[in-house]
């Protein structure tokens, strides 16, 4: 009788300690309201040995265009396994009440986001990189025209929008009518029309392209 109730608190005990794990992983999500009212929710990922009196790169890692593309808890996964050095990386969902990232409210929103991330981690005037995984392309390059001033590189992952009618010289001029540094990481060839402008490269792994953005960087 004594063992079987030994059992059962142990039992009762896992529970809770499973309960509060749970509980710990909510807590990662943070909020932020910007000055528009917008709201987002987003991870915000730093390296262990996180160190308030050093510079660190900071990374928009953008994963989704729209809310039903379900992109970002499987990134996050893979950004979290991620052994950070010099790197801070913001992991923003689609905006709280919106289908898509695609109107101008939610641009100036965004941009408020950064500039609270880096007022906080970052220092004055740093410029932040964009990263765009898979769908989250078109975003990133939204971004790239519309905060400019606040970019300093933006990196394509496998990006699906090469593949599209859409994407034309237009996008590509527009694009590179922006200053910003624009590199592509792609397991295969591009060839569309001349894109010599864009640094392509055939590394995919996002660790290997944020430590390639640290080096560029430092």
């Amino acid at each position: 009788m004594k063992n079987y109730a030994l059992l059962i608190a142990c039992l009762l005990c896992g529970l809770n300690m499973l309960a509060s794990i749970d509980l710990s992983r909510t807590q990662e999500l943070r909020e932020f309201k910007a000055f528009n009212g917008i709201k987002f929710q987003y991870s915000l990922l730093v390296p262990a040995n996180f160190n308030k009196d050093k510079t660190y790169e900071i990374v928009a890692v953008l994963t989704e265009v729209h809310v039903n593309d379900h992109a970002w808890a499987k990134a996050l996964v893979k950004l979290k396994a991620i052994d950070l050095k010099r790197t801070i990386l913001i992991v923003p969902k689609v905006p709280v009440g919106h289908e898509s990232w695609g109107t101008h409210p939610i641009h100036h929103a965004f941009n408020d986001l950064l500039k609270s991330v880096r007022k906080s981690y970052g220092v004055a005037n740093q410029k932040i990189h964009l990263i765009g995984l898979e769908a989250g392309q078109e975003t990133a390059f939204w971004w790239t025209f519309g905060s400019k001033n606040l970019i300093a590189s933006t990196s394509i992952i496998n990006g699906h929008l090469w593949k599209e009618k859409r994407w034309d010289t237009k996008w590509y001029h527009n694009l590179i009518g922006s200053g910003v540094p624009i590199f592509a990481y792609e397991d295969k060839e591009i060839d569309k029309f001349d894109m010599s402008e864009i640094k392509f490269q055939d590394m995919t792994s996002i660790a290997d392209v944020i430590q390639d953005i640290e080096s560029r960087s430092w």
